[in-house]
């Protein structure tokens, strides 16, 4: 009796009626395709496809020696025009005392010419010494203006180079999960390729 309790009790149990679950819905995925900004060879990879990355995680790293050779180079220039621009400083330092003494030479004489002590030739000296350290000022600003120039022209150098640097180094936009990887360690890159 007790067999047959539980048969009947396992058979009522397996009824036609499954009652599976029902419903529908869509799975939804941001995807982000991650390019090079800069161009040059893989060194290393941080990730493969399947890979959980983080945002702000680096993918992989593009060699980087080029670039470096370019920043030193970059740096040097800029020591050698700093002591360019140290030495037109001094020049227009100088331009000015001699501005300066020759006016106050060519106003002594010119006194002196008024009171018939001096000879008109002698003021003409002056007055020509005067208009020559006036033009040693000039000359001396000028090249002054034109270091400074060429001073922030290699900063903004260094500010490129520093940001390509900085490119070499890709980094996740989003965390996530790899699902396509588009270059291999070795391989060279250009601006633009995509990297996965």
């Amino acid at each position: 009796v007790f067999l047959v309790t539980l048969l009947a009790i396992s058979i009522g149990g397996c009824s036609s009626e499954t009652g599976a679950p029902g419903g529908s819905g869509l799975l939804e995925a941001d995807e982000t395709i991650v390019s090079a900004e800069t161009s040059g060879r893989v060194l290393s990879m941080a990730f493969d496809e399947g890979t959980t990355v983080n945002a702000g995680d680096t993918l992989l790293v593009i060699d980087p020696s080029r670039l470096e050779l370019q920043l030193q180079s970059a740096e040097a220039g800029r020591k050698v025009a700093l002591a360019q621009l140290e030495s037109a400083r001094l020049q227009l330092a100088k331009a000015k005392e001699a501005e300066a003494f020759a006016s106050s030479e060519r106003d002594r004489f010119a006194k002196l010419y008024q009171s018939g002590t001096t000879t008109r030739k002698q003021l003409d000296q002056l007055e020509f010494e005067l208009s020559q350290a006036i033009l040693s000022r000039k000359t001396a600003a000028a090249a002054m203006a034109t270091l400074e120039a060429q001073l922030s022209q290699i900063d903004a150098n260094i500010a490129s180079i520093n940001r390509e640097l900085h490119d070499c180094y890709p980094l996740s936009p989003i965390g996530g999960v790899v699902t396509e990887k588009y270059v291999d360690q070795g391989e060279l890159l250009k601006p633009g390729g995509a990297i996965a």
